[in-house]
């Protein structure tokens, strides 16, 4: 095919306007507003039409409020706040109409609501009791252009962006105690929880598919120099071995066989640590 030709030139702002109040010494509320940018692009993909081998800039607004709190003599922490992002001509992922490539296009307008808190307390010396959980709703407000049309796989107003669950979370607890003068041994397990999704906007496309949620458990223990100047460790990721799938992609291409990226496997190792200064 012969070559196409794009060119583009943007010019603009970004803005950010934040404040915060501290009610207490302990208590501060605070609340955002900022813009994000990101340009847009030609495809590259051979056989593509000249109409569909640029793809355009999006941008979007992010307004956040919360608070952070401190109390028990700081010996604890808890941070909260809720969130909405507008999206406008969010860059995703498309097909062509056979299903055979791919290519970024413009999805339209979307909107992302959300809660999320953290917060930690450290009830004895040396330990430590750490937690974050998040709920989101992240969809399109408008059909995708080419719905129903030249994008097989186009979202309606309503549809679920991609790789985004409603609920994920962990915990983590860390212990730190003295073994001997200048020496502590340190121990830590942690587990985090990803919710369920799905790899498409439209979750009726042919080639959809559902992302399951899991839970992933890590754990690690070891000894460490008070002075934080060494420390040597024993270590093992995805302890109970899940089968944790982050993604997973199908084509026309593809005899009908979904390919998928797991997390890794039960995995047990040594860590050694040493700082230079």
């Amino acid at each position: 095919t012969p070559p196409t030709h794009v060119q583009s030139e943007e010019k603009g702002w970004v803005y950010r306007f934040n404040g915060s109040y501290k009610i207490t010494p302990d208590i501060m509320l605070y609340a955002e507003a900022s813009q994000g940018y990101r340009p847009g692009g030609a495809n590259q993909v051979l056989g593509l039409p000249g109409n569909l081998t640029p793809y355009a800039s999006d941008q979007l607004w992010n307004y956040e409020a919360g608070v952070k709190t401190a109390f028990w003599n700081r010996r604890a922490t808890l941070n909260a706040d809720v969130f909405q992002i507008d999206w406008s001509d969010m860059q995703v992922r498309v097909l062509t109409p056979n299903g055979a490539f791919s290519y970024i296009g413009n999805a339209g307008k979307a909107r992302i609501r959300g809660l999320e808190a953290e917060g930690a307390v450290h009830p004895i010396q040396g330990l430590s009791i750490s937690g974050n959980f998040s709920i989101m709703q992240a969809e399109l407000t408008e059909n995708q252009p080419g719905a129903g049309t030249t994008i097989p796989n186009a979202g309606l107003k309503g549809d679920r962006i991609p790789y985004v669950p409603k609920f994920q979370g962990g915990l983590a607890v860390q212990y730190v105690w003295p073994l001997a003068d200048g020496l502590s041994g340190f121990a830590r397990a942690d587990v985090s929880h990803v919710g369920s999704s799905y790899n498409e906007l439209r979750t009726s496309y042919v080639y959809a598919r559902k992302i399951d949620a899991y839970q992933l458990v890590n754990g690690r223990v070891g000894v460490e120099s008070d002075d934080g100047g060494w420390g040597a460790y024993l270590f093992v990721t995805n302890l109970l071995n899940e089968e944790a799938i982050l993604s997973k992609s199908v084509g026309a291409t593809s005899a009908g066989r979904t390919s998928v990226f797991s997390a890794t496997p039960r995995t047990i190792g040594v860590n050694l640590r040493k700082a230079f200064r």
